[in-house]
């Protein structure tokens, strides 16, 4: 998931991952800012899964 808009040409580091193979998801800023609350993920779970959500939440929780 990808913090904000698309924007084209992509830059290196994007460019490089799509062409790794990597499907881009953007998110918007804020909704990126509040991507613990269930409005958030719920959406999220429901198109990629609990598997990736679940380890997307891990990667987002607090440290």
């Amino acid at each position: 998931m990808i913090r904000g808009e698309e924007h084209l040409p992509l830059n290196p580091s994007l460019a490089y991952a799509t062409s790794r193979g990597m499907q881009l998801t953007y998110l918007d800023r804020t909704s990126y800012r509040d991507q613990r609350s269930e409005e958030v993920i719920a959406p999220l779970r429901e198109r990629f899964g609990e598997s990736l959500c679940s380890k997307a939440a891990a990667a987002w929780a607090p440290r």
